[in-house]
This record gives C-alpha cells, structure tokens and sequence, in this order.
C-alpha cells in the first residue's frame, strides 16, 4: 500500500514534469502560425481539455463500475493504467508526428515552395523582413544561441513577466473547480448517472464557445476585452452559483 506522503509526492512529480507541456505546445504553436493565427489554433489544443471534462467523468465511472479486481487489480489502478496507458501510446505517436520548427532544414513532409513560405511568414510576422525586401540566407538561420540567452536575460528582468506569472496561478487557482464538476452537479440533488452526464452539455458549451471567441479575437485583432468579457462571464457564474438553491439557475450557473 501507498502511504500519504509517496502519493503526494508522485502527485508532485507528475505535476512537475506536466507543467512544460502547455507552455511548450503554445511555444511549438507560435513557430508556425501568426500572431494573428494563434488564437484560434490555441483554442483547438484547450477545447482537449474542455471535452475531456465533459466525459472523462463517465469514462471513469465505467471504469470504476465494472473493472473492479479485474486480473488482481482495483478499479482505480485500472483508471491509471487505462488513462496513463493512452497517455504514453500518444506520446509516442506525437515523437513521430509532431513538426519541428521551419527554419528545420530536413522537413521531409512540406515541399520546398511550403518550406519556404513557412519560414517567410513567421519572419514577416515578426518583422524581421518586409513584403518588399527579398529574403536571403541569413535570414533564414535559426536563433543563435547568444540571441536566444539574450532574450532570456530580457524575459527575467521584464516585471510584466512576473505579472503575468502572478496572475496565471491565480487564474489556475480558480479553474481548479473543473476537478470536482462531477461533486458540484451531485449537489443538485441527482443520482451518480445523472450527475455525470450534466456534466457533458457545460463543457460542450465553453468548448463551442472558446472557438467562438478565439476566432473574433484573431479577426478583430482584439486580445483584451475578449479576455475580459470571458473573465466577467465565469465571475458571474461563480457568483450566481453562490447565490441561490434553485436547481435551474445553479445549473445555468455551471
């Protein structure tokens, strides 16, 4: 048996070696498309995760009900294996699959004229060339290294970096509710069925909803109020959910 602490303490772990995945897919992201191509493509990788809360929950369940002592096992170490074994299956798959960044020389899976456009438009992007000012070769370089340290000295010293860092874990902080959607839904008085299948239709919204959203901030350009209109719409829930008993409005609360 596992005791409190090596728990906790492969639950850090995990947390650990998970924090690099999200940073580092918008990273991989932001080397292919535009900036004002991000938004949306952002919002494809995060409704993943809105759709997993949708029927994670009944997958569990399922899981939960009928895989108990199954070949010698817990139910839950089933869920584990199940869940961590697919986990791993695409990882692998994603070792394969994933692209590197344009300026790879050997992309085997874009044609010279594709490459080349690859590389053009992040450079315009950023405004390393203009429309009017052919490309050369030492254009087309990646990053050197004293670049990249140098702007990694920029990135430590800028104070909006920890702001954003500041406000990021209290953003965490507050979506930590999406853990226990399947216990807030049980409050309404429903059995463990039901409950878990009011969880799909809250998720499936938000996830319609932030594709919405993401597709006007990339063509309006805008990024803050769309922030803020988002922010103001989950604090009002928050606060109409705290609010009241009655079923319907916690429910249009969620």
């Amino acid at each position: 048996m596992f005791s409190y602490h090596s728990v906790l303490f492969a639950r850090f772990v995990l947390g650990f070696v998970e924090a690099a995945f999200f940073p580092g897919a918008l990273y991989l992201i932001a080397r292919w498309y535009k900036r004002n191509e991000l938004s949306r493509r952002t919002a494809y990788l995060t409704c993943g995760s809105l759709i997993s809360n949708a029927f994670g929950s009944l997958i569990a369940s399922g899981i939960l009900g009928m895989m108990e002592d199954v070949l010698g096992f817990a139910a839950w170490r089933w869920l584990f294996f199940v869940e961590g074994g697919v986990t791993i299956l695409f990882s692998i798959l994603a070792f394969f699959i994933l692209p590197d960044y344009p300026e790879t020389k050997d992309i085997t899976w874009l044609t010279p004229a594709e490459h080349a456009l690859a590389k053009w438009r992040m450079l315009e992007d950023n405004g390393a060339i203009s429309p009017a000012k052919p490309t050369t070769e030492s254009d087309n370089d990646p990053l050197k290294r004293s670049d990249a340290m140098a702007g990694l000295r920029l990135a430590i010293m800028d104070w909006k970096v920890y702001y954003l860092a500041a406000g990021l874990s209290l953003y965490a902080l507050t979506l930590s509710f999406h853990l226990y959607f399947p216990t807030l839904t049980a409050t309404m008085g429903y059995g463990p069925i039901i409950s878990l299948l009011l969880c799909v239709p809250p998720w499936m919204a938000a996830a319609a909803y932030a594709l919405w959203l993401s597709s006007h901030s990339d063509r309006t350009g805008d990024r803050c109020m769309h922030i803020i209109s988002s922010l103001a719409i989950g604090t009002f829930g928050f606060l109409l959910s705290t609010s009241t008993m009655n079923v319907v409005v916690r429910y249009f609360s969620m």
